[in-house]
């Protein structure tokens, strides 16, 4: 078995193409960014309460061995995540479902505006890869191999905070 090839997983295969083709990239330019892309915190937590938190927390993990494989075959490849309970992704919600306030982060649960493309795009640029974005706060954590663990339990405690916050302060 080659390092970091990706087993255990129902989709091993596709996962291995996206590897393959990140190393042919990775031949022809200087950086790969990759990127987990933000939806509203409802819209995680919907996923979560059906039951599809293992299955995401095994995509970034896996989204993270690809990319420490590549970076042992001196790829210069960087994973970042949008996703999660940061402020950001808990930009105020109406009692309807699909209402929103007026906000500068999304138009609905899974399409974020301008505003968030752009502190993307500053996050994908800066040297400091611990400055705060525009909304304020830490946005687009850089995974790798070995800091996944603690990423995964961050998002577990941020998640639990959310939680304690729509149990205590309902949304009208």
């Amino acid at each position: 078995m080659r390092p970091g090839k990706i087993t255990g997983t129902r989709h091993a295969h596709s996962f291995e193409l996206l590897r393959a083709s990140l190393g042919k990239i990775c031949r022809t330019t200087d950086t790969i960014t990759l990127f987990i892309e933000p939806v509203h915190a409802y819209l995680t937590e919907t996923r979560l309460l059906v039951g599809h938190g293992p299955d995401l927390d095994n995509f970034k993990k896996t989204l993270a061995k690809i990319a420490d494989a590549l970076k042992e075959q001196k790829c210069r490849i960087r994973l970042f995540d949008f996703s999660g309970y940061h402020e950001t992704n808990r930009s105020q919600f109406l009692g309807n479902v699909g209402q929103f306030a007026e906000s500068e982060a999304y138009y609905e649960p899974s399409h974020y505006k301008s505003a968030v493309a752009k502190a993307m795009i500053l996050r994908f640029e800066e040297e400091s890869m611990d400055a705060d974005n525009t909304f304020g706060e830490k946005f687009g954590y850089l995974l790798t191999g070995g800091n996944i663990a603690s990423q995964l339990q961050r998002m577990r405690e941020d998640r639990l905070r959310f939680r304690e916050v729509l149990m205590f302060n309902p949304v009208p």
